[in-house]
């Protein structure tokens, strides 16, 4: 296949992962509780399997169907496993430590220039974070890699995500620009006093193409692999003979 072609993929069978993940996260807060910790810890736990399933079926399956995609669990291990934990506990350190929510809260409601500084340099490292993670589930279900230890893992991950974070925030900006500016105008009109009916009427656009952005997500994460297949064949090429006894092979293993 060429640099740069867009490879075929079956959208169905995205959406429908990620709308039972979504259904799940709701059911579990309604029936924990949404403040439960218990809720949060069952919300993470089916969000990352479900994140996992669909990258590693854009990678092994991805004409497939439902029950195809639904196959790679089998691939999941405890590599998988504490590497995908590493990343969140970083990503929530970030979170805990700059007090995200409560910034932002602020500078909406009645702070000054330093917190709008903040919030957008919480934006930025946010930013750079998931630039430099962007492809870990496609690291870790790739066939290539499986043989890896946790540190060559996580090092590959880091150098895959910093070669392709031109790529990556291209694609990124095409699908998130827009709220990322929603944002950014309602934290200016927090700080300027005017939180009244423009703070609404962004809110309100925010929150309708949140709505859109679902349906938008499985091109998304499509033509993000795309971006990382370019990469990985050209600078990691394998050939087909070396994965025939895989089907034999693949199960839950914890080296």
């Amino acid at each position: 296949m060429l640099k740069n072609d867009l490879r075929e993929y079956r959208y169905s069978s995205i959406f429908f992962i990620l709308v039972a993940v979504g259904i799940i996260a709701a059911l579990s807060e309604v029936i924990i509780g949404e403040d439960s910790n218990l809720a949060t810890i069952i919300t993470g736990i089916v969000g990352s399997i479900g994140n996992f399933i669909i990258f590693a079926g854009l990678l092994n399956t991805r004409m497939g169907s439902v029950s195809d995609y639904l196959s790679n669990i089998r691939l999941i291990n405890l590599k998988v496993i504490v590497v995908n934990l590493a990343v969140y506990i970083l990503l929530t350190g970030i979170g805990i430590l700059l007090g995200t929510g409560t910034i932002i809260s602020a500078a909406i409601l009645n702070s000054g220039d330093m917190t709008i500084y903040f919030v957008i340099f919480v934006i930025l490292l946010y930013g750079i974070f998931y630039l430099l993670t962007a492809h870990i589930n496609f690291v870790l279900s790739d066939r290539r890699f499986r043989n890896l230890g946790f540190i060559e893992t996580l090092g590959l991950v880091i150098k895959t995500g910093f070669k392709l974070s031109g790529k990556t925030l291209v694609l990124a900006l095409k699908y998130y620009l827009l709220p990322i500016l929603l944002v950014l105008f309602i934290v200016l009109g927090g700080a300027n006093g005017d939180v009244n009916s423009l703070a609404f009427l962004l809110f309100g656009i925010l929150a309708i193409y949140l709505i859109i952005l679902v349906f938008l997500l499985p091109g998304f994460v499509a033509r993000l692999s795309d971006i990382y297949l370019d990469y990985i064949e050209e600078n990691y090429p394998y050939e087909p003979s070396d994965f025939e006894n895989d089907k034999e092979e693949d199960k839950f293993y914890l080296d």
